[in-house]
């Protein structure tokens, strides 16, 4: 079930694009709960999730059967660590031994081919100004 809080992120820098629809995961049960058992996971959508401070977090696949990108964004919303194409349905913890802040749940695939690596940073963009897809 999509959480009701949702915002766009774009990439800073890029005026085209690419702009994701993403849940905000701000809570303990709404983190606990992520994209399990979501069946499918649009290109342009994905899920931020506020983590309560600033840590090496991991994050594990238990009952979500897609396949992920893991993308671990520090406070500035830039990628520390990106884990790509995570398999789904495993217990197997995935991180990257960097401090994060954030964690954006992304489609597998979707952060290389859109050109997104270490060091691209996100901004919260207006629904009305997103102008392009991945």
């Amino acid at each position: 079930m999509p959480l009701a809080a949702r915002a766009e992120l774009g990439v800073v820098g890029r005026d085209r694009g690419p702009v994701f629809r993403v849940e905000l995961a701000r809570t303990e049960p709404e983190r606990r709960q992520g994209l399990m058992f979501r069946q499918q996971l649009a290109a342009d959508a994905g899920m931020l999730f506020f983590m309560p401070g600033e840590s090496n977090w991991t994050f594990w696949m238990r009952n979500t059967y897609l396949s992920l990108d893991m993308l671990f964004l520090d406070a500035n919303l830039a990628v520390v660590c990106l884990v790509d194409r995570v398999p789904p349905l495993n217990d197997t913890p995935r991180g990257c031994g960097a401090t994060s802040r954030f964690v954006l749940e992304l489609a597998a695939g979707v952060a290389a081919r859109t050109g997104i690596r270490l060091g691209t940073r996100f901004e919260f963009v207006p629904p009305s100004a997103s102008t392009g897809a991945p």
